[in-house]
């Protein structure tokens, strides 16, 4: 597929002369394995750099395609977020779906959050590719597969890589074996994340090099109970994003603070419980993850003093 793909790139090559010259004897079963590999359709990927991109995502999809040199034509979220009433569910999708019909795409490319609207996005695009991979790098080189730019995706990689590599030693340094953990609250429940199966966790725990807290349950890769039922957590930070807000997440932030457990934490006795954006969201692009790293790395340059100087 690689070979078809140099192959597409010439002019002079028709799909049955790529599909030949790649062992495929015939071209209709070629460009059934090409799509399925590649996910779109090899007559789409030799005019793939000036197909009109569109992105249907809760994920910053957006933000991938940008780092690779690709603007969208237009980016919806369709996702009906809790809190939302079904009226203004209603307009946000009406304006969402009008401005992705007005772009006219050639391609829309989304979200596993997306998967209902796949049928009602092919009367829009002749062709759209929802990405289900739980690994963000993954899709990431997926999508540019897809528009040709794997290229330039892997030197965002490698940049990523290196910027990731200087900034575990920095936080090596600085946070001196401390360690962390990270709350979910959501308008449900208290999500204590684990140090793995998450972009974000595989960033911290795993790229960071970052010491995870321990609980009762450290093995598990996440961890949702009810405010009051919170564990015994031993951590020196507590990073804490409140999602939903408006579905009532603060009336949970509220009760868990008032539990013992919560109050007998090391993190809240020593003031370093710190509030943090979607980390979760941002976690799935490089543009995301180094966001997350610059933040990270201001947090650790403001430790307290004592903190500082017994490291």
């Amino acid at each position: 597929m690689d070979s078809a793909k140099s192959l597409l790139s010439q002019k002079k090559c028709t799909i049955k002369t790529v599909s030949s010259a790649v062992g495929y004897e015939d071209e209709f079963h070629f460009s059934r394995m090409f799509h399925r590999h590649v996910g779109v359709p090899p007559t789409f990927y030799r005019k793939v750099k000036k197909l009109r991109v569109a992105v249907a995502a809760s994920l910053p999809y957006r933000d991938s395609l940008l780092s690779f040199g690709v603007e969208p034509v237009a980016s919806v979220n369709l996702f009906r977020y809790p809190g939302m009433a079904v009226k203004e569910y209603e307009l946000v999708f009406a304006s969402q779906w009008e401005e992705l019909e007005r772009a006219k795409p050639d391609l829309i490319i989304g979200d596993f959050y997306h998967f209902s609207f796949r049928d009602r996005f092919q009367g829009i695009a002749p062709v759209s590719s929802l990405l289900a991979d739980r690994s963000w790098v993954n899709n990431y080189r997926k999508m540019a597969e897809i528009l040709g730019s794997s290229e330039e995706a892997e030197q965002a990689v490698n940049r990523l890589a290196m910027r990731v590599a200087a900034a575990r030693s920095l936080l090596a340094a600085r946070m001196g074996g401390k360690s962390i953990v990270v709350l979910q609250v959501t308008n449900h429940n208290i999500r204590i994340q684990g140090a793995t199966d998450h972009p974000l966790s595989e960033l911290l725990f795993g790229e960071l090099g970052l010491q995870p807290g321990r609980t009762e349950q450290s093995n598990a890769k996440r961890l949702e109970l009810q405010p009051e039922w919170l564990p015994q957590i031993d951590t020196d930070y507590a990073l804490v994003f409140q999602n939903h807000i408006r579905a009532g997440s603060e009336t949970i932030y509220d009760r868990m603070c008032g539990t013992h457990a919560w109050r007998s934490m090391r993190a809240v006795q020593n003031g370093n419980v710190l509030l943090i954006p979607n980390w979760f969201k941002m976690s799935w692009s490089p543009i995301g993850r180094e966001e997350i790293i610059d933040e990270l790395l201001m947090m650790t340059d403001t430790l307290p003093e004592a903190a500082k100087e017994s490291q």
